[in-house]
Protein backbone atom coordinates (compact mmCIF):
# COMPACT_ATOMS: atom_id res chain seq x y z
CA UNK A 1 0.00 0.00 0.00
CA UNK A 2 1.38 3.42 -0.93
CA UNK A 3 2.02 5.93 1.86
CA UNK A 4 -0.61 8.36 0.58
CA UNK A 5 -3.23 5.58 0.35
CA UNK A 6 -2.31 4.39 3.85
CA UNK A 7 -2.76 7.85 5.36
CA UNK A 8 -5.99 8.52 3.49
CA UNK A 9 -7.36 5.11 4.55
CA UNK A 10 -6.35 5.78 8.15
CA UNK A 11 -7.99 9.23 8.09
CA UNK A 12 -11.20 7.84 6.61
CA UNK A 13 -11.40 4.95 9.12
CA UNK A 14 -10.83 7.29 12.07
CA UNK A 15 -12.89 10.28 10.90
CA UNK A 16 -9.90 12.61 10.63
CA UNK A 17 -10.18 15.50 8.21
CA UNK A 18 -6.82 15.93 6.50
CA UNK A 19 -6.03 19.23 4.84
CA UNK A 20 -3.63 17.44 2.52
CA UNK A 21 -0.49 15.41 2.77
CA UNK A 22 2.82 17.17 3.06
CA UNK A 23 6.22 15.74 2.25
CA UNK A 24 7.21 15.79 5.92
CA UNK A 25 4.11 13.93 7.09
CA UNK A 26 0.73 14.72 8.51
CA UNK A 27 -0.14 15.97 12.00
CA UNK A 28 -3.55 15.79 13.68
CA UNK A 29 -4.96 15.89 17.20
CA UNK A 30 -6.64 13.00 19.03
CA UNK A 31 -7.70 13.39 22.68
CA UNK A 32 -5.55 16.51 23.15
CA UNK A 33 -2.51 14.72 21.73
CA UNK A 34 -0.84 15.95 18.55
CA UNK A 35 0.24 12.93 16.52
CA UNK A 36 2.54 13.06 13.50
CA UNK A 37 2.79 10.30 10.91
CA UNK A 38 5.54 10.38 8.34
CA UNK A 39 7.28 8.02 6.01
CA UNK A 40 10.94 7.38 6.79
CA UNK A 41 12.45 6.30 3.51
CA UNK A 42 15.92 5.70 4.96
CA UNK A 43 14.64 2.95 7.29
CA UNK A 44 11.63 1.93 5.17
CA UNK A 45 9.17 2.50 7.99
CA UNK A 46 6.16 4.55 8.93
CA UNK A 47 7.04 6.72 11.92
CA UNK A 48 4.31 7.69 14.39
CA UNK A 49 5.31 10.27 17.00
CA UNK A 50 4.07 12.75 19.57
CA UNK A 51 5.82 15.46 21.55
CA UNK A 52 5.57 14.68 25.27
CA UNK A 53 7.51 17.64 26.61
CA UNK A 54 9.64 20.59 25.77
CA UNK A 55 13.01 21.67 27.05
CA UNK A 56 13.20 22.39 30.76
CA UNK A 57 16.58 24.09 31.29
CA UNK A 58 16.51 23.88 35.09
CA UNK A 59 15.85 20.14 35.09
CA UNK A 60 17.47 19.00 31.86
CA UNK A 61 19.73 16.36 33.42
CA UNK A 62 17.06 14.99 35.73
CA UNK A 63 14.52 15.06 32.91
CA UNK A 64 16.84 13.11 30.61
CA UNK A 65 17.35 10.58 33.39
CA UNK A 66 13.57 10.29 33.87
CA UNK A 67 13.09 9.66 30.14
CA UNK A 68 15.92 7.13 29.90
CA UNK A 69 14.58 5.23 32.91
CA UNK A 70 11.14 5.06 31.30
CA UNK A 71 12.84 3.72 28.17
CA UNK A 72 14.88 1.10 30.06
CA UNK A 73 14.18 -2.26 28.43
CA UNK A 74 11.00 -0.59 27.13
CA UNK A 75 9.56 -1.07 30.65
CA UNK A 76 7.67 2.23 30.55
CA UNK A 77 7.28 2.70 26.81
CA UNK A 78 6.92 -0.70 25.13
CA UNK A 79 6.89 -1.05 22.14
CA UNK A 80 7.74 2.63 21.66
CA UNK A 81 10.82 4.64 22.46
CA UNK A 82 11.57 8.11 23.75
CA UNK A 83 14.00 10.42 22.02
CA UNK A 84 15.01 14.06 21.97
CA UNK A 85 14.78 16.20 18.85
CA UNK A 86 18.25 17.75 18.50
CA UNK A 87 16.84 20.82 16.74
CA UNK A 88 14.09 21.71 19.24
CA UNK A 89 15.17 19.80 22.39
CA UNK A 90 11.60 18.46 22.61
CA UNK A 91 11.09 14.94 23.93
CA UNK A 92 9.10 12.63 21.65
CA UNK A 93 7.40 9.30 22.00
CA UNK A 94 8.07 7.38 18.79
CA UNK A 95 7.01 4.12 17.19
CA UNK A 96 8.26 2.76 13.88
CA UNK A 97 6.13 0.36 11.87
CA UNK A 98 8.13 -1.59 9.27
CA UNK A 99 6.89 -0.50 5.86
CA UNK A 100 5.97 -4.04 4.82
CA UNK A 101 3.75 -4.48 7.88
CA UNK A 102 1.97 -1.12 7.72
CA UNK A 103 -1.72 -1.19 6.89
CA UNK A 104 -4.71 0.86 7.99
CA UNK A 105 -5.49 -1.45 10.92
CA UNK A 106 -1.94 -1.60 12.29
CA UNK A 107 -1.54 2.17 11.89
CA UNK A 108 -4.84 2.80 13.70
CA UNK A 109 -3.82 0.49 16.55
CA UNK A 110 -0.37 2.10 16.79
CA UNK A 111 -1.83 5.62 16.95
CA UNK A 112 -4.29 4.54 19.66
CA UNK A 113 -1.47 2.96 21.72
CA UNK A 114 0.74 6.00 21.23
CA UNK A 115 -1.99 8.39 22.41
CA UNK A 116 -2.59 6.23 25.53
CA UNK A 117 1.13 5.98 26.31
CA UNK A 118 1.69 9.70 25.67
CA UNK A 119 -1.03 10.56 28.18
CA UNK A 120 0.56 8.31 30.82
CA UNK A 121 4.01 9.75 30.20
CA UNK A 122 2.68 13.31 30.19
CA UNK A 123 1.04 12.69 33.58
CA UNK A 124 4.25 11.12 34.95
CA UNK A 125 6.28 14.00 33.57
CA UNK A 126 3.92 16.55 35.14
CA UNK A 127 4.23 14.79 38.50
CA UNK A 128 8.02 14.72 38.12
CA UNK A 129 8.16 18.43 37.31
CA UNK A 130 5.78 19.25 40.19
CA UNK A 131 8.19 17.51 42.58
CA UNK A 132 11.02 19.59 41.11
CA UNK A 133 8.93 22.78 41.38
CA UNK A 134 8.27 22.03 45.06
CA UNK A 135 12.00 21.68 45.68
CA UNK A 136 12.65 24.86 43.71
CA UNK A 137 9.98 26.75 45.68
CA UNK A 138 11.50 25.52 48.95
CA UNK A 139 14.91 26.81 47.82
CA UNK A 140 13.36 30.16 46.87
CA UNK A 141 11.62 30.38 50.27
CA UNK A 142 14.93 29.68 52.03
CA UNK A 143 16.58 32.37 49.95
CA UNK A 144 13.90 34.84 51.03
CA UNK A 145 14.47 33.88 54.67
CA UNK A 146 18.25 33.97 54.35
CA UNK A 147 19.06 36.55 51.67
CA UNK A 148 22.55 37.14 53.03
CA UNK A 149 23.52 33.55 52.46
CA UNK A 150 21.40 32.95 49.37
CA UNK A 151 19.57 30.14 51.12
CA UNK A 152 22.55 27.82 50.76
CA UNK A 153 24.65 27.41 53.88
CA UNK A 154 25.61 24.66 56.28
CA UNK A 155 24.02 24.79 59.70
CA UNK A 156 26.20 23.55 62.57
Amino acid sequence: MEYKDLIEGFAEKNGINLQGLENNGVTFVIDYTAVTIREAVNVTAIIVSSVIGGPVPDAKGRLASFMLQANYLFSGTSPMTICQNPETDEYLLVRAIPRGLADVESLSKTVEELVDMEEKLRDSLAAFLDVDREAEQKDEAEMELNPLFGGFFIRV
